[in-house]
């Protein structure tokens, strides 16, 4: 079997304080000030184009510690929106967000040492940052590295990763890991395990998982499987638009 190697917001939460009037008895409730309106207000007018507002709100919940605002007012210096583009505040910013834990804020170090983007290229360093926002639970980053580890014919660094996305909930990282639970790559093999995470992805609409799962009833490996089970499945990946599901299909249905 062909060994595939699938790779490749900000949530601002309001706090509404509702209390009855004329009530003697108010309880007031002191929200902490770290920055996070400021954050909310300014997301609101980025996503509106309004760059010159949002930049000044970034600052404000920047100047309070809020990471969140941190990496915005990097990623406003990255892409050059509503400033002049500059790589090394974009990597100043990133830095101050990284401080505060923000994984994106690493993810996006990551990527600029990838690309030598504000600073010396180099390919190592953007991994310690990957590896460092994938600790934090950025799926991307677990599936850079695995791509990473996979190049290097690393399965069982390769199988970490895809481990953890997989459990993180992405349907690259579930079809990928099943195709190393298949082929016994940085792992036992196991085709029931494979089956499993294959499922998982496909009831996610991931159309490789779904046509693996449907060359497991083609050939026999899922006990019990009928030739309607095979037409299902093939039928399923082939709505998902992949050719040589509707091609098998035709010849299983003809």
């Amino acid at each position: 079997m062909k060994k595939v190697v699938i790779i490749y917001g900000l949530l601002c939460v309001a706090i509404s304080i509702f209390a009855q009037e004329n009530n003697p008895n108010l309880h007031y409730v002191t929200v902490k000030d770290d920055g996070s309106v400021e954050h909310r207000d300014g997301m609101i007018h980025y996503n509106n184009d309004e760059f010159k507002e949002a930049f000044s709100f970034f600052e404000k919940s920047a100047a309070k510690g809020n990471g969140s605002g941190m990496f915005m007012l990097g990623s406003m210096f990255n892409k050059g929106k509503g400033v002049t583009q500059d790589y090394a505040k974009a990597m100043e910013w990133y830095l101050k967000a990284a401080e505060s834990n923000h994984e994106s804020a690493m993810f996006n170090i990551a990527v600029m040492y990838m690309n030598g983007n504000g600073v010396t290229q180099n390919t190592e360093t953007a991994m310690t940052w990957a590896e460092k926002a994938a600790n934090h639970g950025h799926v991307q980053s677990m599936l850079n590295l695995a791509t990473r580890a996979f190049e290097k014919f690393d399965y069982s660094t390769a199988y970490k990763w895809l481990l953890k996305a997989a459990e993180a909930g992405d349907v690259n990282g579930m079809s990928n890991l099943g195709v190393l639970y298949m082929n016994g790559m940085g792992t036992r093999q196991d085709v029931n395990a494979a089956y499993q995470w294959w499922l998982k992805a496909a009831e996610e609409g991931e159309v490789l998982s779904t046509y693996f799962i449907a060359t497991m009833y083609d050939d026999g490996k899922i006990e019990n499987g009928t030739k309607e089970d095979t037409i299902a499945w093939y039928k399923k990946a082939a709505d998902l638009g992949h050719q040589r599901a509707a091609e098998r299909l035709k010849e299983l249905i003809k």
